[in-house]
Parts: C-alpha cells; sequence; structure tokens
C-alpha cells in the first residue's frame, strides 16, 4: 500500500511545519481519506530518521485498534504497543504507545518522556485549558518541554467554540487540508447525492443547550413523526435499491420508536447507543458490515471512528446545531466501495439546509436556497436552480425556504428532491489568451502573487494565488509545486523575490499555458488544472 498524492502531501506539509515552525499543527483529512494509514505512514517516516517515541492518542478503543493494524502493515517491525483498559492491554515501554485518552491521561508522569503526541478526532480537544487532552499535554511537556503535538482530524471545529487552532490553544494551525469534493472528484471518496424529505422534524421553538438544540425538547418533536417519516425513508431506499443504511437519531428512545417503525416494513434495524454493551455493539456492527444487517440506528455513536465502506444511505433524523456532527455523520457515506456508485443522504432534519454543502463548512459556505418549483436545494450565488432552471425573484430572500403548505412538489415520486450536498457543478475547460501576474497584500497578510488566466476576447477571467511568502505548510507546498512545475527546480524565495527577478511572469506563463480548469465554488470560480503548451496531448493537472 502506497500513499495517494494528497497523502504525501500532507505528509510533507506536516514536515515542513514541524521544522521550520514552532506551533502545534493540524491535519485535516475528510473522512474516509486514509487519515489513519497516513498517521502510520508518517510515524514510520519520522522513525526512519530519528529514534523518537510517538504517543498516539484516540477517544475510543477502536481508532487505537486501527492504528495498530495500519502501522503494523506498513512497517511489521515497529515497536508498537496499546495502553487501553477496555482492550486490557497495558504495553507502556513501547517507543510508538496507541493509548486511549481516558487510560492515559492520568498515566502520562509515569510513562518515559515523548517527543511527539499525535491526537486522533482532535476536533474533541477543548479550547478552554480542562480536561483530559489538556492534562495529558501539561503533564507530558512536564517530562519533556520540546515536545510537539500533532492533531489530525476531518472537522477542525467545536460546536460552540469554533476553529480548535488558535495561538492560545493547544493546537495552533492548520497545516494541511484537503477538500472533500476535489477528492471526490479525483475518485479518492464516494460521489454523494442527497434527497430531502417532505417531512421533517420540527425544530421551531426549541431552545438551545450548550450551542445545540435542548435534547429533551428535540426528542420530543421527533417522536411525533416518526411513522411519517419512517415510511417515507422505506420508499426512497426500496426504491433506490440501497442495502447499507444507516440512521442518525436524537435519543434512545426516539431510535427504538424508529427501529420499531422499520420492523413494520420488515427491516431488521437494531440500535446502538452509549449503554449498548460492547460485546453486542460489536456484534452489531460486524455483522452490518458484512452485509447481514441491512440497517443500524444509532445516537452519535456511529459518527466517529466507524468503518464502514459499503454504507450507501445515510439518513438524518436528528437535526443538529454541530457542524461537525453533521460532517460526520454525512462522513459515514464517503467511503469508496464495489458494491456501490454512490451515497444516499436521505435528509429529514433540515441539516443540508441548516449548514449548506460538506465541502464549505469552515466558515465560508454560501446562503441557500430552495427552489420553489421542484424543491432543490442549492448554493444561492449559483443565480438559478440547477436542476430546472427556476429563477428566484429579486425579492427573495438568502436562504429562505417557502413555507412546505406552499412548496410545489413534484408528482412523480423519481423527481424527489436532490439537495446540494456539494457546492458546485461540473468543471469545464478555458482557452487562455492572455495572464497577467500582480502583487496583492492585504494588511498583516503575506504578499501572495494574483495569477489571472484571461481567455479569448476578454469575456472570461479566472484568478488563482500563489503564496510563496506564507509560511511553511500547504499554502506554500502548493506554490512551490506550481513554480516547479512551470519553470522548473530553481524556486524563489518569496512573493517579492519571484517578480523583482521576473517583471514579465504572467507573460511567462501565458506562453506555457494552452488551457485551464475551472469549477464553480460558492461565489467564485477556482482553477484546478492546467494544460500546458509545451505537450499537446498532455492531460489535465492540478
Amino acid at each position: 500500500m502506497q500513499p495517494r498524492p494528497y497523502q504525501s502531501e500532507a505528509m510533507d506539509a506536516l514536515d515542513a511545519y514541524l521544522s521550520e515552525r514552532p506551533g502545534n499543527p493540524c491535519v485535516v483529512l475528510p473522512t474516509g481519506a486514509g487519515k489513519t494509514p497516513c498517521m502510520a505512514w508518517t510515524v514510520q517516516r519520522w522513525r526512519a530518521s530519528h529514534p523518537i517515541r510517538a504517543l498516539v492518542v484516540a477517544h475510543v478503543p477502536e481508532l487505537i485498534v486501527q492504528f495498530e493494524a495500519k502501522l503494523k502493515a506498513v512497517c511489521p517491525d515497529a515497536p508498537v504497543g496499546v495502553l487501553s483498559a477496555k482492550l486490557k492491554r497495558n504495553d507502556r515501554r513501547a517507543d510508538i504507545l496507541a493509548a486511549t485518552i481516558g487510560s492515559v491521561a492520568n498515566k502520562i508522569l509515569d510513562l518515559d518522556p515523548f517527543d511527539v503526541i499525535m491526537v486522533d478526532e482532535a476536533h474533541r480537544i477543548p479550547l478552554r485549558s480542562e480536561g483530559q487532552y489538556h492534562q495529558l499535554v501539561e503533564h507530558a511537556k512536564l517530562n519533556n518541554p520540546r515536545l510537539r503535538v500533532v492533531a489530525w482530524t476531518a472537522t477542525p471545529y467545536r460546536l460552540a467554540g469554533g476553529l480548535i487552532c488558535g495561538p492560545k490553544y493547544v493546537i495552533n494551525d492548520v497545516c494541511y487540508s484537503a477538500n472533500v469534493k476535489h477528492l471526490i472528484d479525483d475518485g479518492f471518496l464516494c460521489k454523494l447525492r442527497t434527497k430531502v424529505g417532505k417531512r421533517e422534524v420540527n425544530t421551531a421553538g426549541i431552545r438551545k443547550s450548550g450551542g445545540d438544540f435542548n435534547q429533551g425538547q428535540l426528542e420530543a418533536a421527533a417522536l411525533e413523526g416518526v411513522a411519517g417519516i419512517v415510511g417515507e425513508a422505506v420508499d426512497i431506499l426500496e426504491r433506490e435499491n440501497r442495502r447499507s443504511v444507516l440512521f442518525f437519531c436524537c435519543t434512545k428512545e426516539h431510535a427504538d420508536k424508529v427501529s420499531k417503525a422499520l420492523a413494520l416494513y420488515g427491516w431488521a434495524c437494531p440500535v446502538i447507543h452509549d449503554g449498548t454493551p460492547d460485546a453486542e455493539r460489536t456484534g452489531y456492527a460486524r455483522e452490518f458490515v458484512a452485509g447481514n444487517l441491512r440497517a443500524l440506528a444509532n445516537i452519535n455513536i456511529l459518527s466517529e471512528g466507524f468503518d464502514a465502506p459499503t454504507v450507501d444511505a445515510v439518513v438524518l433524523i436528528r437535526p443538529t446545531e454541530s457542524q461537525g456532527l453533521y460532517y460526520q455523520q454525512v462522513g459515514r457515506g464517503l467511503r469508496t466501495h464495489p458494491s456501490k456508485a454512490d451515497c444516499l443522504v436521505l435528509d429529514f432534519a433540515g441539516n443540508v439546509s441548516r449548514h449548506g454543502p460538506l465541502d464549505m463548512l469552515e466558515g465560508n459556505r454560501p446562503a441557500m436556497q430552495t427552489c420553489r418549483a421542484c424543491q432543490e436545494h442549492y448554493p444561492k450565488p449559483m443565480g438559478k436552480c440547477p436542476a430546472c432552471g427556476w429563477v428566484p425573484p429579486p425579492s427573495s430572500v438568502a436562504g429562505d425556504a417557502p413555507p412546505k403548505s406552499e412548496r410545489i412538489i413534484p408528482s412523480d415520486p423519481k423527481a424527489r428532491t436532490e439537495a446540494a450536498i456539494l457546492s458546485d457543478g461540473e468543471p469545464w475547460d478555458m482557452d487562455v489568451a492572455d495572464v497577467t501576474a500582480t502583487r496583492h497584500a492585504k494588511p498583516d497578510k503575506p504578499p501572495m502573487i494574483k495569477v489571472t488566466y484571461h481567455g479569448p476576447g476578454g469575456l472570461e477571467s479566472h484568478t488563482e494565488w500563489v503564496c510563496l511568502s506564507h509560511p511553511p505548510g500547504y499554502a506554500l507546498h502548493k506554490a512551490r509545486e506550481w513554480w516547479r512545475a512551470r519553470f522548473g527546480k530553481t524556486i524563489p524565495a518569496s512573493t517579492d523575490d519571484a517578480l523583482s527577478q521576473d517583471l514579465f511572469l504572467g507573460a511567462r506563463v501565458a506562453e506555457k499555458t494552452q488551457s485551464i480548469r475551472v469549477r464553480q465554488n460558492g461565489r467564485f470560480t477556482e482553477v484546478i488544472g492546467v494544460k500546458f503548451k509545451r505537450n499537446e496531448a498532455a492531460a489535465v493537472v492540478g
């Protein structure tokens, strides 16, 4: 097994950060993108050049078992051990120790010093200086003041506190972030489709507790419409021939009621919750992955660390204000498998409209529009419905959905809503007639090279940013790759160095560029590939 291109980029960006900057970095890889093997390769890479001691920490034993297996697969002789009370393992002396946070937080001072701590599912680290993760890091630094902490997650933000990275937090910067839609387009992750049900859990008037909907009030609202929602869900899932389905519910009582309603249609759907005995939970998961169970219902249990590539449908019946929870639930279907062409996200919770496209959750997602002709959900900046061409009237408010009584529901059930779970449509190619390259800077930000590609006649243009003055990390890595692809191995040290050396940079780029590949990303477009003139048969690369 060899790293994929983006996994190699992630490891390179991580190494660059650790060698050139003093903070603690975060690597962001989408669910299903191979975060665990990437962690194993990273440890193997480090130990090949330095005899370091590494501690890998996760919140559940399943993730620890996965890491140990992946590390042994890529490096059979690795001195790896496990510290976990639930797993009945106590390998304290191992140079590579994988541990659950509950088992290691109070024991770290009794262990030999570590050079690095890697935290899996790092969005669980509290922003304030409290809890087991903070205790672990503070005590580990007593043993080794030069300790570095590396975070790994698909969702680098918490419900009430925003991004987990900041100058005063345990984790300081994102050093690499892979875009989920790019990985889907490249075939590394499964395509997603979304349908929004005619029925929806009514959250009107439910107060917020701890940043999310109050659990008691939410349960009462969810219990009211179980029969209708389950009936509609079964109708769609049967018609779509979905064979591996996860139901995300609000509470145990809600999940039990969903399970009983499914049984009336001949669907066996066990419930997994935090009180389910470990052996029973493991058995259900094993039967589901093996294809012997068509469905599982759960309450925040299968949203993290559950590796089931066959999942071809995710049913959301739990409304949430948490972007992270929304992403983790939908992400259960992102893994590819020969048995499925895509994964259907069936939303009865209003989460797609509430949070927007899956690939635009980090604070830059567009407002959503609901088509009054066909009920499609799509980013408002697209201007018109991508499904039927409906154009909203000028008074239409961003994100406004018409009352359900006013919605026009297609009479053909096959024409039911396909909602915008991802942000944009198909990419397109533009022939390049000219290129301009100028210096661009904002206050207190490193300067960048603004490269603008102009199409024939000047009617179309698209911009990308080359960040040669940025600190070590993904942006600088991509800037160097951009320069190397066009001009060879000698790379300028900064933006100003590049522009002072080459006063006609735009013209030189134009000489080499035949066409670019572009796609819509919210209000803007992004350049995702280039075809060079020097090789007329060259494939688009990006």
